[in-house]
């Protein structure tokens, strides 16, 4: 089967982790093409993970004018009508780059992954009228990424969804992390400093700086938390006031954010809204114990003192309180805790995604092929 995969740009996000995972594993047994509508930039680190079997095409280097908007959209159409893929598979706005294809094109069938929540992701306006067409009329297949995610498209688009979760490679626990530990090591006070690994771009929504002031607190308190932020500085701003509160190390991108999670104490992800964050897959994929905002996906992957702990809310008081909690866990618990986290990630595994996405494209492909044939 022929398979294109169009994303917005390969980045350093969730979205985009997702999509070159997915590509390889797709790969096994179709023929993939994977399509940046962005050039690459410094921020494109999993490109070199991409398997050499794909076939890797970006259109355009930036987005400054009209022509260069409008310009993908007929791009993307020449491609598809002339390479003729069984299954179009959209990510993130590239639903739009893509209209004029799926209003015109009959024979291949087009799918788009809703990464978060939909409200979020619509963004309003012409973006929500074009989704709103595609999705109404059914001329895209819409998937979903968990219970939270499906919800809230039914809500939105009074349309059902599939509903297919993320998923990630396992882990090779015979990597040296000797380093990583070292570094780590070099941030505590005392042996017993707790090291908290938060794996997310520095912006809003990933609501750090509650985070920061709520570890600063805990000091003050006497408690010994160092923070770790891994993560590109996508909000300027907020990276500028993290570098100013005590007890917060930002590391900037790392193509290695697992070892840092496999070596702190727990991981901490305390969003404002999320979709099914990759992260904290990555998390249960190392057994490290996950401590989170009740937001989005995350409210179905963990169950609350048994695979890691859920806080009240996204305050900093909120988060505090959860940072209190994982510190008053005894060390039974917490070793039940970090195995219970290591046994969810089965559910979440790439080979289970991809097996998930193969069985829908065929069905839809097969689908084409009996209305063509009658």
């Amino acid at each position: 089967m022929k398979i294109f995969e169009i994303v917005t740009q390969i980045g350093s996000g969730g979205a985009e982790r997702l999509v070159v995972d997915l590509c390889n594993e797709l790969a096994k047994d179709n023929e993939v093409t994977l399509i940046s509508i962005y050039s690459f930039n410094e921020k494109s680190i999993y490109l070199k993970e991409i398997h050499q079997n794909i076939n890797i095409i970006s259109l355009r280097r930036n987005n400054k004018h009209l022509l260069n908007l409008l310009a993908p959209m007929f791009s993307l159409y020449h491609l598809i009508k002339t390479e003729k893929p069984d299954i179009v598979h959209t990510h993130l706005s590239a639903i739009e780059h893509t209209m004029l294809s799926w209003l015109t094109i009959r024979r291949i069938k087009f799918v788009q992954t809703i990464h978060s929540d939909a409200f979020k992701e619509s963004e309003g306006g012409l973006h929500l009228i074009i989704r709103k067409l595609a999705f109404y009329y059914r001329l895209v297949v819409p998937v979903t990424i968990s219970e939270a995610s499906r919800l809230s498209f039914t809500k939105l688009y009074k349309r059902d969804s599939v509903l297919i979760r993320n998923g990630r490679p396992s882990y090779d626990f015979g990597n040296d992390v000797s380093g990583v530990k070292k570094e780590l090591n070099s941030f505590k006070s005392t042996k017993d400093t707790y090291i908290l690994i938060n794996v997310a771009r520095i912006n809003e929504v990933k609501n750090q700086l509650p985070l920061a002031n709520a570890v600063k607190q805990l000091n003050l308190e006497s408690h010994n938390v160092e923070l770790v932020i891994i993560g590109a500085e996508n909000d300027k701003q907020i990276a500028s006031e993290l570098k100013q509160i005590e007890h917060t190390h930002i590391l900037g991108l790392k193509s290695n954010p697992r070892d840092y999670a496999k070596c702190g104490d727990a991981f901490v992800l305390t969003s404002v809204y999320e979709g099914m964050p990759i992260t904290l897959i990555e998390c249960f994929s190392v057994g490290t114990i996950p401590l989170c905002t009740p937001v989005g996906g995350i409210v179905n992957m963990i169950k609350d003192g048994e695979n890691g702990l859920l806080a009240d809310g996204t305050s900093m008081e909120d988060i505090k309180n959860l940072l209190k909690r994982f510190m008053s866990l005894s060390n039974g618990e917490k070793i039940r805790m970090k195995e219970a986290s290591l046994n969810s990630f089965p559910s979440y595994s790439i080979e289970y995604c991809g097996k998930q996405y193969n069985r829908l494209f065929y069905q839809l492909a097969n689908k084409i092929k009996d209305r063509i044939n009658v």
